[in-house]
């Protein structure tokens, strides 16, 4: 995994704005970057719903991360418990491709009886049940995908982006300080 907090591997921003944009370009790419890593991207639609923003209001400025509701269990893992959705399961199939023609739906040729359903899509909702079912049953495990990236060191690390907005408050009070001096 990449460390991001390397002064000399960022560029410097001049300015509070630019600090954050900074800050959350690196913090997005390292959360995208995990998800990958840890093969946790089959849709891509987790990985690409994270994005920041910078806010401004008057002289205030935050920054904001904002990702697909589910992030948390992809994260820290579910409990087994609840069944998750189905639907989202489905579209988990489709997206990694799996195939579930192989399972033994269909006619039954030595006794001439047919399923009740025999398509493709009975056979898919099938799958997705059962694993909603194993689920339910045994959880999933954690990828730390979002706590990873907030870890000391990685580019989530907060003391960096203080040390970034300590170095601005230092260089403008300087700034400001020598503006006074030479006015008078």
């Amino acid at each position: 995994q990449k460390k991001m907090n390397d002064p000399q591997a960022q560029p410097v921003a001049s300015d509070l704005t630019g600090i954050l944009s900074n800050y959350g370009a690196r913090v997005q790419a390292e959360l995208q970057d995990n998800l990958e890593l840890a093969n946790h991207n089959a849709s891509g639609k987790l990985s690409s719903s994270i994005r920041f923003r910078v806010k401004n209001f008057k002289d205030i400025r935050w920054f904001e991360l904002y990702m697909e509701d589910y992030w948390k269990w992809v994260d820290s893992g579910r409990k087994p418990g609840k069944m998750p959705p189905v639907q989202n399961i489905l579209a988990w199939l489709d997206a990694k491709r799996i195939s579930v023609t192989a399972y033994g739906y269909g006619k039954n040729k030595a006794v001439g009886r047919k399923s009740i359903i025999s398509t493709d899509l009975y056979k898919t909702r099938a799958k997705a049940w059962a694993i909603a079912k194993h689920i339910a049953k045994y959880g999933t495990k954690p990828t730390h995908f979002y706590s990873d990236t907030m870890k000391p060191g990685h580019s989530g690390d907060i003391s960096t982006l203080e040390l970034e907005l300590s170095a601005m408050l230092e260089r403008d009070v300087k700034v400001v300080i020598a503006e006074v001096n030479t006015k008078e």
